[in-house]
């Protein structure tokens, strides 16, 4: 059933009701790939919905198979999330496919009152054998797969880690050539095909080399391969897992602590070894003075002095604006230097974006609309900048004017040839916003609709922008149950779904959070480029009730420091609907 509104000038993106239309067209050859984790996927199904035609994917993760447009293909794999596809053409499908991740239940030791991961957690500072994974704790004598498990005691101290790593695993080949600063890890296979292998340190995925570790810092090693690696992390460890555990996890689970692994052992392990080498990321050199003032006219001095050596930079003025309301609450001042930045930097898309996250999280929706539009002005044809005022419009009430916006996105994307539309592609992050405004709003707006029978939303839904397009970090979410994903935006990038957001112009990316993993979510980052000397700003906006007139959002605004570390940005509590630093 499609979408109809008694008033249509502004909605021509309701256009998802094409989906309930049965297919009167002939049969045609459907090829496509399935990946996952970015590489080919060898074996998945590929099935016709509603019949038992079906197909298998090569070594490539390719396949053909007789379809007609609006026929649904069920794709899926072992330990894979199954995905539906509905074919809209014969153009070659890429479907990405991902881990199903899936908590194991608790398994009690007979006769004794505490759970096997505890007993495990116990005997592990004694018993050898034993290696912590993100994926709970791993017994080398007890495990139906083979690994094996280094004391990090027998670590010779000789190069970075991999260089000790390979001591043990000689058969383990190190690519520093390719890249000398971030060197890949292979097992020899015999598969055409090599994948890199994954690292698992203290819980946390890494699909780069933790070259920063200190070898001293390191409890003990074990190298999964083959079945022990794809059993515990699916696809994405079908090149094999390093696991990594520290000392000071070591000696917190010692200790006695109860507690979830929440790996900030680990960051300020790494914070330690920083700052041992004074590479430790510091407060800018203007923010020391600056806080050293006694009174707010000594400040007010030091900061109009300073401007000669960081004038030039859109951080120094927004931090400058934050210092003055929050340590002398003196919002008159901070306004003025805000509206200063407008001004100076009124030319510089990705400094006006950074200055309207600050407005966003204030909640001045006026002032925020008004850099938003400048900014629009700029990058005329860049989707995140209609996104960013529809967005805005929606803030502050008028949800008219903000489908208008997302319509006028629309219409000019669909006549361009080269890059249509995409309500489940590219473009989803404004499928989503529409139909939810249309959901909520719709009777007060007189359109008629069934949005709710064509979106599957979940209740907390995470919503990230950045205020560059040369910005790259990985996104990390620890969820209540121990699982983790994670999410790369890198330069370098072979997503394809990424590189279309990109020639679109967006700078944002959503997720939606398991309404059954309830509880809190804790969200790291790691800065993974100095995004050419420009600062970076992530703005991270929570809902909770997503879609229901219940709904509720927070919104902070952080700016990433440049050094390869994780960083705890806050925890997104989905049974106390609150976000926490």
């Amino acid at each position: 059933m499609g979408l109809r509104a008694r008033t249509t000038t502004f909605i021509l993106f309701i256009f998802l009701g094409c989906w309930h239309a049965n297919s009167q067209e002939s049969d045609t050859l459907i090829s496509g790939t399935v990946l996952a984790d970015r590489r080919p996927l060898e074996n998945a199904n590929v099935v016709l919905k509603g019949t038992n035609q079906g197909v298998k994917t090569n070594y490539k993760g390719e396949f053909s198979i007789a379809a007609g447009k609006n026929d649904t293909l069920l794709v899926s794999y072992i330990g894979m999330r199954t995905t539906e596809m509905v074919v809209d053409g014969d153009a070659p499908l890429e479907i990405i496919l991902l881990p199903k991740i899936e908590q194991l239940d608790e398994v009690r030791v007979k006769g004794k009152k505490r759970s096997r991961r505890k007993t495990l957690l116990a005997d592990y500072p004694t018993d050898k054998s034993l290696i912590k994974t993100s994926r709970g704790i791993l017994d080398q004598d007890q495990s139906s797969s083979f690994f094996r498990v280094v004391d990090g005691e027998d670590l010779v101290v000789i190069g970075d880690i991999l260089t000790a790593i390979k001591v043990h695993f000689p058969n383990m080949v190190v690519d520093r050539t390719t890249n000398p600063m971030d060197p890949t890890v292979y097992f020899p296979s015999l598969s055409d095909t090599e994948r890199a292998v994954i690292f698992d340190v203290d819980g946390f995925i890494y699909e780069k080399a933790p070259t920063y570790l200190d070898i001293s810092m390191i409890d003990r090693i074990a190298v999964l391969r083959r079945n022990a690696a794809f059993s515990r992390y699916g696809p994405q460890g079908a090149g094999g897992v390093i696991v990594i555990n520290t000392k000071h996890q070591t000696r917190i689970d010692e200790a006695g602590i109860d507690r979830r692994y929440d790996n900030m052992g680990l960051i300020d392990s790494i914070y330690g070894q920083l700052n041992a080498n004074g590479l430790a990321t510091v407060l800018p050199p203007y923010m020391i003075k600056i806080t050293n003032a006694a009174t707010q006219k000594e400040a007010l001095k030091t900061f109009e002095s300073q401007k000669q050596y960081y004038g030039d930079s859109v951080n120094y003025y927004l931090d400058m604006a934050d210092y003055f309301r929050k340590k002398w609450n003196n919002t008159k001042k901070a306004q003025k230097i805000l509206e200063d930045t407008e001004h100076i930097f009124g030319r510089q898309a990705q400094s006006l974006r950074a200055l309207a996250y600050t407005y966003d999280q204030q909640g001045e929706w006026d002032n925020a609309l008004r850099i938003y539009l400048k900014i629009l002005k700029l990058e005329s044809k860049a989707a995140q900048s209609f996104f960013d005022v529809a967005e805005t419009y929606a803030r502050l009430g008028n949800y008219r004017k903000s489908l208008a916006v997302y319509a006028r996105y629309e219409y000019a994307i669909r006549n361009l040839d080269s890059i249509p539309f995409e309500e489940l592609g590219a473009d989803y992050l404004m499928t989503t916003e529409s139909i939810n405004i249309i959901r909520l709003k719709g009777k007060e707006l007189s359109i008629t609709t069934d949005a709710d029978a064509l979106t599957d939303v979940r209740n907390t839904r995470l919503v990230f922008e950045w205020n560059t397009e040369q910005a790259g970090f990985e996104l990390q979410l620890q969820g209540p149950n121990e699982d983790y994903y994670s999410w790369e935006n890198t330069l370098d990038t072979t997503d394809t779904l990424l590189l279309a957001q990109r020639e679109k112009g967006y700078l944002s990316k959503q997720f939606f959070l398991k309404d059954e993993e309830r509880g809190p979510w804790k969200l790291y980052v790691t800065h993974l480029e100095k995004s050419k000397n420009i600062p970076v700003y992530l703005k991270v906006t929570s809902y909770f009730d997503f879609g229901t007139p219940r709904q509720t959002s927070k919104i902070n605004v952080f700016q990433l420091a440049p050094k390869q570390i994780p960083r705890f940005l806050l925890t997104i509590d989905t049974s106390e609907k609150t976000t926490l630093y």
